[in-house]
């Protein structure tokens, strides 16, 4: 079993792939934003280390799915808060149309020998929930960011996942996130993710 968390930055993801995985007694696996040596240089300079910060984080997710990979074979359970198609969703709205010609060729060569998730849980989150969400977790490199690069995020995941084979993918409303507490939405997607792994 291999599920993917995705959503624009402050939906959620960590949180809710943490307690899923708890409950499901998965592996859970993060994706390492600290590490990429661009990305605080990107949050302060978008147009000069777009293509730093994303070919950075292409390879790593790689690398990571490559390990991922292996808990698989060894019969184990996966749950990660990030897909390798979210290079594409960052990629269409950071770089520029030269960087993202070349960026997508080495996504679609990357992927061809990755594993393909069983089900993807989109947090279709509100734009303006998630930038409150932000602020709330106080990540110094974050408090710039503005409610309309995450509505155009928000365009990018959607046009990728409603035009593509992503894999089965539920989405979760805006509505859920105002009238849902953490642990109620965990446990409603549990039992989707039971109805489709019994």
């Amino acid at each position: 079993m291999y599920i993917v968390i995705e959503g624009i930055i402050g939906a959620g993801k960590s949180t809710i792939a943490q307690n899923l995985a708890r409950r499901l007694n998965a592996t859970y696996y993060s994706e390492e934003f600290e590490t990429n040596p661009c990305l605080k240089k990107f949050y302060s300079n978008p147009i000069r280390y777009a293509r730093c910060t994303e070919d950075f984080f292409l390879n790593q997710r790689y690398e990571d799915l490559q390990r991922i990979s292996k808990i698989l074979k060894g019969g184990g359970k996966v749950i990660a808060d990030f897909g390798f198609f979210k290079g594409m969703a960052f990629g269409m709205v950071n770089l520029s149309s030269a960087d993202y010609h070349d960026f997508k060729k080495n996504y679609d060569r990357l992927i061809q020998t990755l594993p393909k998730a069983g089900f993807t849980i989109f947090l279709d989150a509100d734009p303006e929930w998630a930038i409150q969400n932000i602020v709330k977790r106080n990540r110094l490199m974050e408090q710039n960011i503005e409610l309309d690069y995450l509505i155009s995020l928000t365009r990018s995941y959607r046009h990728i996942i409603d035009r593509s084979d992503v894999s089965t993918v539920y989405k979760v409303s805006s509505e859920d996130f105002y009238f849902l507490s953490i642990e109620q939405l965990a446990e409603k997607l549990e039992a989707e993710i039971k109805l489709r792994f019994p």
